[in-house]
Formats: structure tokens, sequence, C-alpha cells
């Protein structure tokens, strides 16, 4: 029987991030050395829909596939993990500047969006 820890609301996450609902609580469960997230819908007359919300800590076996990129992917649990992704492509990307030559256009794209998210967060 896997354990489980009832949470209540997650912090930062409002709705569930697998069908859109807002979620009642959410649950962390342990199987074997990894943990899950799951968050329940009280539906009423005793009806809870439960939905997977993905690795709390880490993807440890999707991580692998990246491993030269330096990426190691987090679950939800980790609020930062988007900036931390893009610290590390950006690292592998000044080690490997063929493959920022290879890309360039895509990376100038997402400089301009940071951009403007920056002059955003400023107003």
């Amino acid at each position: 029987m896997p354990r489980r820890r009832r949470r209540k609301k997650e912090e930062g996450i409002k709705l569930c991030p697998r069908c859109g609902m807002p979620y009642d609580w959410a649950t962390v469960e342990r199987r074997g050395g990894n943990s899950y997230v799951y968050f329940y819908h009280y539906l009423g007359n005793k009806k809870v829909k439960k939905c997977y919300g993905g690795a709390a800590d880490s993807y440890k076996y999707v991580s692998m596939l990246h491993e030269k990129e330096g990426l190691v992917l987090t679950g939800l649990l980790n609020p930062s993990r988007a900036v931390e992704y893009m610290w590390e492509l950006s690292k592998y990307l000044r080690d490997n500047p063929e493959k920022a030559k290879e890309h360039r256009r895509i990376i100038e794209k997402v400089i301009r969006n940071l951009e403007i998210a920056l002059k955003l967060a400023e107003r």
C-alpha cells in the first residue's frame, strides 16, 4: 500500500493541471523511491474525482534523456522549474555554439519575449 500525505492546496497551483478544474485537496503518494502528486475534486454525493498530477520531485527516467543538455525535469511542486530549465539550456548553448547558431531565430524570439515580460513586470 503506498504511503500518502494529504495536503491542502498546493502553493501556486490554482487549478488541476490535468483537467483544469479547481481542486479541493492534493496528496503526495510514495511508490518505491518516487513521489507522485494527485489532485482531488469533490463532486458531491460522496463522489470524488482523482487526477494524476505527475512527479512530485523529479522525472528521473525522462531526465536521463536530457542529460547532455543538463536538464533535470522536476515536478509541479517546484515553482521555479521553468527558469531553471532556461538557465541550464543557456549553459548548454553557450558550450555548444553550433547548436546556438542553428537555432538562432528561436533564441532571438525567446529573448524578445523575455524582454517584453520584464517591461510588463516593471509597470
